[in-house]
């Protein structure tokens, strides 16, 4: 096929047909690393990394002898693809640690052995007390686990080997196939496999991709070439830290749409210069409403905030109207809250229309002028997408 019809066809492959094709075609690679390549989603959990609608699992496989009796906790984890962090000779379970640049490990244990014992025989005793009283099964698989580990310890202090083979296993799948490969283990080899990514992006300076799903990342670890660029639309980061945050920060290549985050601490640069910041849900809000009303992302979304009463959304509401007036934020600057039940609306309204001199605009809306601008919020209160939910909505107009 020729050069540049070829490149028209990789165009419009399966981003991981491609990475497949470039793995056994020297020809193709050259090709595949000059087109663009473009992801609807990218997402990153524990030890597994979905492209698309395809993912990738790498994990330690415990291979124990025939006749041997396999615990019940590895029998588990064997099931579920092996476990995401580096195994030691004696059966220790320890987080991949950054080595190379490019390298980004989203929550590296940094506790000493003896810190990580007294954290286990804490835990194993809470869940022994949760189990004696309630007989609870999570309880006791709490305690298998935490028995195992501190047997891993006892084990590397007495020098007892385990008596397992470690394998490295890469499980692939999507909806219509699964594969799983195993390999003889070594330290290395598990470390390249956990670099899956990077040999996806290799030779690339952008990759585009329309959402970065992170909410699993916290404790993975990846591996990004360190001269990529990631032109994300819309983020997740779900639990991760200013500090993880850094470590992604030099791949962005520039701001991104929407972000989506659990915590709620906003103050990093990511978060900040995102155009929509939603926020998974927001407890004490109506004592927090003047440091959201200050945040400088142009749309906030809060995905479910608590509330007694209709006097309490209109304390919010009035909180949010006097930050914007003093701030002197200008029109298309929005807000837009899920409240988790329903309430008397044209109470709500005129609450606002009688205190905040609001004009009904319709029978679940009203406009009131802010305080420093000859600007209106237009206020907006309906249903939910889900049934018994209320779908609060502001905007400078």
């Amino acid at each position: 096929m020729p050069y540049e019809s070829l490149k028209t066809v990789t165009e419009f492959l399966d981003p991981n047909k491609r990475f497949q094709l470039s793995q056994r075609c020297p020809d193709f690679y050259r090709v595949d690393k000059v087109v663009p390549l473009k992801l609807d989603c990218l997402r990153i959990h524990s030890n597994k990394t979905t492209v698309n609608k395809y993912t990738y699992q790498v994990g330690i496989y415990r291979k124990y002898p025939k006749g041997v009796e396999v615990p019940m906790v590895h029998q588990k984890t064997n099931l579920l693809g092996g476990s995401a962090e580096e195994i030691d000779e004696y059966g220790v379970e320890e987080t991949p640690k950054e080595v190379i640049e490019g390298d980004i490990s989203f929550g590296v244990d940094t506790r000493t052995d003896e810190e990580q014992i007294l954290d286990l025989m804490i835990q194993l005793q809470r869940f022994k007390l949760s189990y004696t009283y309630t007989g609870s099964e999570i309880s006791r698989q709490g305690m298998e686990r935490c028995q195992d580990k501190l047997m891993a310890y006892t084990s590397r202090r007495d020098g007892i080997r385990s008596p397992f083979q470690r394998m490295v296993q890469l499980t692939t799948w999507n909806r219509n196939k699964k594969q799983v490969k195993q390999f003889a283990y070594s330290k290395d080899l598990f470390m390249d496999a956990k670099r899956l990514l990077g040999g996806m992006f290799r030779g690339r300076k952008v990759v585009h991709i329309k959402l970065l799903d992170l909410e699993g990342a916290f404790n993975s670890f990846i591996h990004l070439p360190p001269e990529l660029k990631l032109r994300v639309e819309a983020i997740n980061i779900g639990y991760l830290t200013s500090e993880h945050l850094d470590k992604l920060a030099p791949f962005l290549d520039g701001p991104v749409e929407v972000l989506h985050t659990i915590r709620r601490n906003f103050d990093h640069p990511i978060i900040k210069s995102a155009r929509k910041l939603i926020i998974s849900s927001f407890p004490n809000v109506i004592w927090n409403a003047n440091s959201i009303a200050r945040l400088p992302n142009k749309w906030i979304h809060i995905n479910r905030i608590n509330v007694k009463d209709e006097e309490e959304i209109f304390i919010f509401i009035q909180q949010v109207i006097k930050e914007w007036g003093t701030e002197e934020r200008g029109p298309g600057t929005r807000l837009s809250v899920v409240i988790p039940t329903t309430y008397h609306i044209p109470r709500i309204l005129e609450l606002i229309k009688g205190s905040l001199y609001g004009e009904r605009l319709s029978t679940r809306s009203i406009k009131v002028q802010l305080i420093t601008d000859l600007t209106d919020v237009h206020i907006q209160l309906g249903p939910s997408e889900h049934r018994g939910e209320t779908l609060l909505q502001m905007e400078i107009i």
